[in-house]
C-alpha cells in the first residue's frame, strides 16, 4: 500500500468449495484479515521471505486453515548461514538478504503447529537466482525452494497416539 510502513503481499487463500475460484488478498502476511479455521490453502509466492517476524506468519497461516488444511510456499531459502553483507536493503527487498535457513524454517513451521513439512531445495534456481545481483555471489548463499505442510485434522492426534501402542 502506497504511503504505508507495513509489508504486504499477495497471498492466495482459498476458502471455497472446488468451483470456485480463490480470493487473492494483499494483505499483511503476519496478520491475515481472516476468520479462524476457513481456508483449505494458503499459498505465497515469494512473500514470507520479506517478513522480518516469519515466527508470527507461519502462527497465522495455521490460524486461518482448516483442519487438513494446506501451506504451499515458493520462496527463496539460506543454504549456509548469510554474511551480514547480505543484509542491504536491496538484497533484502530482492528476496535474497532475508532468506532463513531451511532448518529454521522447519523449527517455525513446527512450532506453529504444521505437520508433514516439507522443503525442496531448487538447486536449479541458482542459474537464474545469479542475475539478481550480478557480482554479489548471492547462490553461494541462497536458492529457490518449494515449502508445503499440513494443519493436522482432529483425528491425527489420535492415529498417532495409537500408532505408539
Amino acid at each position: 500500500m502506497p504511503g504505508s510502513s507495513k509489508r504486504w503481499g499477495a497471498l492466495t487463500v482459498s476458502c471455497c468449495s472446488a468451483v470456485s475460484l480463490p480470493a487473492v488478498l494483499p494483505v499483511p502476511v503476519e496478520r491475515l484479515p481472516i476468520a479462524d479455521g476457513v481456508a483449505d490453502v494458503v499459498i505465497s509466492n515469494c512473500v514470507i521471505n520479506l517478513s522480518p517476524n516469519k515466527p508470527q506468519v507461519f502462527r497465522d497461516a495455521f490460524r486461518v486453515l482448516k483442519p487438513g488444511g494446506w501451506l504451499a510456499i515458493s520462496d527463496v531459502v539460506a543454504t549456509i548461514e548469510l554474511p551480514e553483507e547480505m543484509g542491504t536493503l536491496g538484497l533484502i527487498s530482492g528476496c535474497m538478504g532475508n532468506a532463513s535457513l531451511i532448518v529454521d524454517l522447519e523449527e517455525m513451521m513446527h512450532a506453529a503447529g504444521f505437520e508433514q513439512i516439507c522443503i525442496q531445495p531448487k538447486d536449479e534456481s541458482r542459474e537464474f537466482i545469479k542475475d539478481w545481483a550480478p557480482g554479489k555471489n548471492v547462490t553461494d548463499f541462497v536458492v529457490s525452494a518449494t515449502i508445503e505442510a499440513v494443519k493436522p485434522d482432529a483425528s491425527s492426534g489420535w492415529l498417532r497416539l495409537l500408532d505408539h501402542s
